[in-house]
């Protein structure tokens, strides 16, 4: 017979293990994606990208990351796996941009459950990110260009407990907001379709600083791969 805490660790190890392989399979898939509608954009027609100081585009993105869950809480799961950025960036010299990210994070929960006790807590996220924009390579209908920068991550916490097990019964439930720093580094690659029209292929590395009034979480990392479409002038 496994002993009871033996069970729990490999449940939670399998659990783990299945996160990241779905959270793999998403990367994969959007990567695959990129490639696909990367070869459609080349068979288009030409249209020029523009870096010059006025230009600029807005665009919105789907995306798939890798999962930052126990990194907040432990013991917690994804309860939101859709993501989207939202970006937009103007040129403010040739081949130097300046622009504003917004994604969520998503929403992480967790359950207790005890004989006399029940308890469930909550936090959702979200970041706004100002990112300077380099264009590396410029040719008529593709671009490469770095991006980095820093923000604010938005975070509401909320902890729900009840104690209904006992008498007098107990039930208290407390929120809090938390604003923390977070970064942003990555690679677009802007493809034109038609004009004003384009494709945004992009990769993030997102690091969010998780502390709290109450408790000191650190950094977490996250890894996310998605593909845009936006207008550009």
């Amino acid at each position: 017979m496994v002993p009871d805490g033996l069970s729990t660790q490999l449940m939670g190890r399998t659990r783990a293990l299945e996160k990241r392989f779905y959270a793999t399979g998403r990367v994969l898939t959007h990567a695959t994606l990129m490639l696909l509608l990367s070869s459609i954009a080349f068979a288009q027609s030409p249209s020029p990208i523009d870096a010059k100081p006025g230009h600029g585009f807005a665009a919105v993105a789907p995306l798939s990351m890798t999962d930052d869950a126990h990194d907040r809480l432990s013991g917690s799961r994804l309860a939101d796996e859709s993501f989207w950025l939202v970006d937009a960036t103007v040129f403010v010299s040739r081949n130097v941009g300046i622009g504003v990210e917004v994604m969520p994070l998503g929403s992480v929960t967790r359950q207790d459950r005890a004989i006399f006790f029940q308890g469930n807590d909550a936090e959702d996220e979200h970041a706004v990110l100002v990112m300077a924009r380099a264009r590396i390579l410029a040719k008529r209908r593709f671009a490469l260009d770095t991006v980095f920068g820093g923000g604010i991550a938005f975070e509401h916490w909320s902890f729900h407990s009840d104690y209904s097990g006992v008498f007098p019964s107990v039930i208290t439930d407390r929120t809090f907001d938390e604003k923390n720093p977070a970064l942003g580094i990555g690679v677009d690659a802007p493809l034109s379709l038609i004009p004003h029209v384009a494709l945004l292929p992009i990769v993030r590395l997102h690091l969010v600083n998780h502390d709290t009034e109450i408790a000191s979480n650190g950094w977490s990392t996250r890894v996310s791969i998605g593909i845009g479409a936006g207008v550009k002038w």
